[in-house]
């Protein structure tokens, strides 16, 4: 960790629209300073969510790398609402997250870097149709591929270029499923 910003009130809003209370920022460094460095997160919480992430990241001399893997699961909690007096009872909307990237620069000279990034993202959720209903269903999954190849240089200190290539592919499936909605 670098350093850490809180902004309160008008402030935040440079970091959107919905941060109109208060922003905390934690900056992390940009490379690790040591060859191998690993980070391992788990968390537990309400509706069965579980997070997890790995992250292996180091520098050797000129060259620095960043591979990281997460997963996040939960059964989610139900939008459908019964009206007053209702005796049914919803099922959870499930939503589960698969998290790969990776990312390898090189520094072959002062002020040059070359780097190549992937990133892999696939996801699959749960969701209700109607708000006083749950026997309609969408399920909907989704795919990100991204890869990235760029050359930055500085010939000058006042000056900067980047040459860089960016490859990207999504594929999202929505397909509809009919469930009765259990009752107590």
């Amino acid at each position: 960790l670098d350093r850490i910003e809180v902004l309160r009130g008008s402030q935040s809003s440079l970091y959107g629209s919905d941060a109109l209370g208060g922003v905390i920022h934690f900056i992390t460094r940009g490379k690790s300073e040591r060859a191998f460095s690993p980070v391992l997160t788990a968390e537990y919480g309400s509706f069965q969510s579980f997070n997890l992430m790995l992250a292996l990241k180091g520098s050797v001399e000129k060259l620095s790398y960043d591979v990281s893997g997460g997963w996040e699961s939960t059964a989610g909690a139900s939008k459908a609402q019964e009206p007053a007096g209702g005796t049914n009872i919803f099922k959870p909307n499930a939503y589960t997250n698969l998290l790969l990237s990776a990312k390898l620069s090189f520094r072959p000279v002062e002020g040059a870097l070359l780097q190549v990034q992937g990133r892999v993202n696939g996801s699959s959720t749960s969701l209700d149709y109607g708000a006083f209903n749950d026997s309609t269903n969408f399920d909907s999954m989704g795919t990100n591929i991204s890869l990235s190849l760029s050359w930055e240089q500085r010939p000058v200190a006042a000056w900067k270029y980047r040459l860089s290539h960016d490859w990207s592919r999504f594929q999202s499936t929505r397909a509809r499923r009919n469930r009765s909605s259990s009752a107590s």
